[in-house]
């Protein structure tokens, strides 16, 4: 299990790298990604990535 505290708090670029990374480890599993990642913070992060763009 990933536990990502404060994973709002991320804008930009840096955002955008963390999205990257899950997606890619997603497609390595089940051998190089956890089985359950928790994104926790104050606002919903899909909306911060809809803003990205």
């Amino acid at each position: 299990m990933l536990l990502l505290d404060e994973v709002d708090a991320l804008i930009g670029d840096t955002l955008v790298s963390l999205l990257r990374q899950l997606r890619t480890g997603y497609t390595q599993r089940p051998a190089a990604f956890p089985h359950s990642i928790v994104g926790i913070g104050l606002t919903a992060g899909t909306d911060a990535a809809c803003e990205q763009h």
